[in-house]
């Protein structure tokens, strides 16, 4: 499908991703929601990742392929950088979903996270590689204030009509806003807290 029928379509479909953690658990709950461009939810999937590890690019990806739905046309991620520097490699997610993928940030980076990586991890080399390779995000301004996104398979205009399609009452598009209220709500029947 080409990027113009994508942001032109009516009824297109999103998968939205986002998680629940914290750092006394080991696991972080991850909660996909595919929603039409209508609001209408017609799908959801939970997985997990290793909080401060390397694997959440892994679990998006068995998100995706597990739920079978080729009527997905992007996925868009609240946060590049999540589960304690557990970076999603958006090239990767791109080149083996074969969508258009986006990372949304509702707020600045604030302090130096190249610096908190080599302090933090030993493999922080691997991690500034996938850090790097992700590259800086473009900000975009909506009618709800601004928000940092990263993006690949679609150009900065179609990134940001994907994005104000989704939003409905607040800067975070709704695939995103219902799938962190999911996920919270699995982290806490699972861990109680």
């Amino acid at each position: 499908m080409g990027h113009e029928s994508l942001i032109s379509k009516k009824a297109i479909r999103v998968l939205g991703v986002a998680e629940s953690f914290k750092l006394t658990h080991p696991k972080s709950v991850l909660t996909g929601v595919v929603m039409r461009s209508d609001f209408i939810i017609d799908g959801v999937v939970n997985a997990y990742s290793t909080v401060g590890g390397l694997d959440v690019t892994d679990s998006i990806i068995s998100m995706f392929k597990g739920l079978n739905r080729p009527d997905v046309h992007a996925v868009m991620i609240d946060g590049c950088i999540i589960s304690f520097y557990n970076i999603v490699d958006i090239d990767r997610l791109h080149d083996e979903l074969g969508l258009p993928a986006m990372c949304l940030s509702f707020s600045r980076n604030r302090g130096n996270p190249r610096a908190a990586i080599v302090k933090l991890f030993k493999d922080y080399e691997v991690r500034l590689s996938i850090l790097s390779k992700i590259g800086e995000p473009a900000l975009v301004n909506t009618k709800y204030g601004p928000i940092w996104v990263r993006y690949r398979g679609l150009s900065y205009s179609e990134a940001k009509i994907l994005i104000t399609k989704y939003q409905r009452d607040g800067r975070r598009p709704e695939p995103l806003r219902v799938s962190r209220l999911i996920s919270a709500s699995v982290f806490r029947s699972i861990y109680g807290d």
